[in-house]
């Protein structure tokens, strides 16, 4: 998970996004950036329109870090902790890939809650969490903005 992680944030943000802001309103290179993340992940196994949704979303919040930070440590550290413990300890896909986590789960339900075999990312709850996470850092970013001046 942390060559994935590492490499997919080093393409994404710190290349792609990067670049694309030298010659793009950050937002519409932030937007870009986040699609060509999430159709990437598109042809993974099991993908959907939820999964590939919510992938453009964790790409855009990673990406609303990059823009603020200039520090790609961070979405590396956060996509590692990510699909490390919704594979390795929970015992979820992991972006369509199976994972031989700690904890087996039993998936009971409707897939738009569990995320089916694709992992918890095809499910429902994921992008409402990172559109959370995406407003805690909008609102974090806004006040530190404005406190220097």
């Amino acid at each position: 998970f942390v060559v994935v992680a590492f490499v997919e944030e080093i393409i994404f943000r710190a290349y792609l996004l990067n670049n694309l802001m030298h010659s793009l309103n950050k937002w519409l290179a932030l937007s870009i950036s986040a699609l060509i993340f999430a159709l990437f992940h598109s042809g993974n196994p099991n993908a959907s329109m939820l999964s590939v949704s919510a992938i453009f979303i964790a790409g855009i919040l990673l990406g609303i870090n990059y823009i603020h930070t200039k520090n790609i440590w961070f979405g590396i550290f956060f996509h590692f902790a990510w699909n490390f413990f919704q594979g390795t300890v929970l015992g979820y896909g992991v972006s369509g890939f199976p994972a031989n986590g700690i904890f087996k789960q039993t998936l009971n339900g409707t897939e738009l809650w569990t995320g089916g075999n694709f992992g918890f990312e095809a499910s429902l709850l994921s992008p409402l969490l990172q559109i959370a996470a995406i407003i805690l850092l909008a609102k974090r970013y806004k006040k530190m903005n404005a406190s220097l001046g």
